[in-house]
This record gives structure tokens, sequence and C-alpha cells, in this order.
């Protein structure tokens, strides 16, 4: 009886190391886990811009570099954990018009904006506008019952015409 109950407890000793292996296996190659670390806006010049994000939205900067084999300098600003680079190239070109437009942008394909959860949406842009910034899009409600989707959406233009959205979840 002592002998098995030891080759039953070696038995299923050896399927549990060979179940967490198989899930081991499995989770290495779906659970990848990354968080978002910085957005990078090129900008025409740095110090403007990184007034502006920190006068209207509440960044704070943090740290600058510059590559000058590339004509690149860069200001870091951070806001909680959210870090947002903001970057000159000597060599840039200006914002084309149609994206510093929500609806022509969208019509393009590519990454479009970035976009920030807020608890009362309407105050929020309300605060905004009292600090001279551009909305786009006022503030509007997003339905779509059948999918059960439901939130409040603006967007803003920084000071370069860059788009920002907010979005209050209902």
């Amino acid at each position: 009886m002592k002998s098995l109950n030891q080759n039953f407890l070696k038995g299923m000793a050896g399927a549990i190391v060979l179940l967490s292996t198989i899930t081991s296996i499995g989770q290495s190659n779906s659970d990848l886990v990354f968080e978002p670390v910085h957005l990078v806006i090129s900008v025409p010049e740095v110090a403007p811009a990184a007034e502006w994000y920190i006068s209207k939205l509440g960044f704070e900067a943090y740290k600058e570099f510059v590559v000058p084999e590339k004509a690149l300098s860069a200001q870091l600003l951070r806001k909680g954990n959210f870090e947002l680079m903001l970057m000159k190239s000597d060599n840039s070109s200006e914002l084309p018009n149609y994206r510093k437009n929500t609806f022509s942008d969208l019509a393009v394909q590519g990454v479009k904006r970035i976009a920030f959860r807020v608890d009362n949406l309407t105050q929020f842009i309300d605060s905004l506008i009292s600090k001279d910034v551009l909305v786009d899009v006022p503030p509007r409600l997003f339905e779509d019952k059948a999918n059960n989707v439901a939130f409040k959406w603006a967007i803003i233009k920084d000071n370069n015409g860059n788009l920002i959205e907010f979005v209050e979840e209902l």
C-alpha cells in the first residue's frame, strides 16, 4: 500500500510538472507584458510646445536632450505615469492641414491621435476653453446601442495643430 501511494504521488507530481510546463509555454506566447512609456510629437520648436502642454494640460518638464549628429532636440514631459516627448528635427516638415482636422485626418490611414480619459468631459473642456485652447470637436455623445457602447468625446488642438482626444466613459 505504501509503494502504491508513493507511486501515485510521484505520478501526480509528474502530471503537475507537465501541466505547469504546458501552461507556461502557452502563456509565454500570448501574455507578452508591456505598458506604454511615451508618445513622441514632432514639433517646430520645443520650448513653445512644452510651455503649451505645461500651462494648458498640467504636464511637468523633467528631462531634455539633444542628438547633434541628427539635428534633434527633445523635451520630456510627464503627467502621472504618462510621458510625452516633444522632439524637434531641423529637417522636419510642417503638419499638413488635413491632419489638423479630426474628420479629414480619419480619411487617411495611420496613427491618428492620443485619447485621455476624464471624469467630467464638459467641465474639463470648459476649463481648457478658459485657457484659450482651441476645440476642434466640442463634447458630443457617441452611442451604439446594438453593441452596448456609449461615451462622450471631444477633440482639442495643441499649439501646433496636433489633435488630442478626451473621453468620458458612460
